[in-house]
């Protein structure tokens, strides 16, 4: 096929077009040694740039390290090491022995960042506003003496653990803004240390055999097999969390949230304001709420289970064997994966339970069913099937479950709200039955 005619140029352009074509298909080459600026870290230039995923690690001298890849797992080794973390989105970081440096200069906030291990030596983290973990050499403990660590993790929801140490060193832990948690063991920590939640609801977790925390007077003392740790003088913290057999916590005139995971005796007071104050797993013992209206919580019931207000008891297990006695509680929340039992007393109960069978006294209460967490699938998977709740005198609210309901107001003005399936209601106002 014969070519076509050549392309028509219009008049009086054919010269310029021509000659803007030419310089717009010419790239000058680059400048002979011209190349990317060096990263720097707190003003010094890297010696080690991180641009991709996967393990590095630096020298036993000092080393300046960029980390600009998200995923990195770094190993400083030893040396006075400046670390700087552009990338901070599953990166995981050991500074290794030396004074080290690592800072956060990721500004999103929605990376997860975990520091392993800052090291022998005076350290420092200052983290940003992300989630920052810090491990506090658990998983890789030094013996050595000396040193010092200070911890500013900046904002986001930050988890901070101090130890890893046999001989006491001092630290500085500044939480910063958001809901933050600090975990103290017996690992022990020098005199002069200062612990700071910051803004937010922060909780101070405590882990040992043995654990006596006064939320009023800012100590707790921890004891367990590897010996004995006191901290005292932390500032803003509003929640509290024992982990061990035998707990004792007293709180404080405002609110506070109080958490054992206990498995033996048991002894929380609290003070003033709205307490909560939740098991996760059967203990024995007392606890004794405030002069504030306080609820207690009881998570993960797997034996049948009787929270009686009135006796001032909370029974677990066929025989009985486990129990709580109670004394300054207005309100009781029970899940689990098996029905339970709870029992109101003179006072406003609020009452919240998985299943089972819920009963008010004379003052003004409120019953309803609590649906399990979506994370919990094994709380009741076919839905609660006998959900009785009795108001008793007063003037009660009483609301069912998306299974079959029994709900009876009682003498009072009572409002009784099944939840769209076979309920049998008797109350004043009745919907949904």
């Amino acid at each position: 096929m014969a070519p076509g005619p050549a392309p028509r140029l219009l008049p009086g352009l054919t010269s310029g077009l021509a000659a803007g074509l030419a310089a717009a298909s010419f790239v000058a080459p680059p400048a002979a040694g011209a190349s990317a600026p060096t990263p720097t870290c707190r003003g010094e230039a890297a010696t080690l740039v991180v641009d991709e995923p996967g393990f590095t690690e630096g020298t036993e001298g000092p080393d300046v390290i960029v980390v600009q890849e998200a995923g990195a797992r770094v190993n400083a080794l030893g040396g006075d090491d400046l670390m700087c973390i552009d990338a901070a989105e599953r990166t995981m970081i050991d500074a290794g022995a030396g004074d080290d440096l690592v800072e956060v200069r990721d500004r999103s906030s929605y990376y997860w960042l975990t520091v392993h291990s800052l090291g022998p030596g005076d350290d420092t983290f200052l983290g940003g506003p992300g989630a920052d973990r810090y491990l506090g050499d658990q998983e890789d403990p030094s013996p050595e003496a000396g040193g010092s660590d200070t911890i500013h993790t900046g904002g986001g929801n930050d988890q901070v653990r101090i130890g890893g140490r046999s001989t006491p060193h001092l630290v500085d832990v500044d939480l910063g803004a958001g809901d933050d948690r600090l975990s103290v063991t017996t690992d022990p920590v020098a005199p002069g240390s200062v612990l700071r939640g910051g803004p937010g609801r922060d909780e101070l977790s405590a882990r040992a055999t043995r654990v006596a925390l006064d939320a009023a007077a800012l100590t707790v003392e921890l004891v367990d097999d590897g010996g004995t740790a006191s901290l005292a003088g932390w500032t803003s913290f509003e929640a509290y969390t024992v982990v061990g057999q035998v707990g004792t916590v007293r709180g404080t005139s405002g609110p506070d949230r109080v958490t054992m995971q206990t498995y033996g005796r048991v002894d929380v007071r609290t003070g003033g304001g709205r307490d909560v104050i939740t098991f996760g797993d059967a203990a024995r013992g007392w606890v004794r709420g405030g002069t504030g209206r306080d609820l207690l919580v009881r998570e993960n019931i797997s034996d049948p289970t009787t929270i009686d207000l009135r006796k001032g008891t909370l029974v677990e297990g066929q025989r009985g064997r486990r129990s709580l006695r109670l004394a300054g509680l207005e309100d009781v929340t029970a899940t689990g994966s098996v029905g339970s039992t709870v029992v109101g007393d003179r006072r406003d109960n609020r009452i919240r339970l998985t299943c089972g069978t819920a009963s008010g006294g004379p003052g003004d209460d409120t019953i309803v069913e609590h649906t399990p967490p979506r994370y919990r699938p094994d709380y009741f998977p076919d839905g609660c099937q006998d959900h009785v709740a009795r108001g008793g005198r007063g003037d009660d609210v009483l609301v069912g479950s998306p299974g079959p309901d029994r709900l009876y107001g009682g003498p009072g003005r009572d409002v009784a709200r099944g939840r769209g399936a076979r309920d049998l209601c008797r109350a004043e106002r009745v919907r949904d039955c």
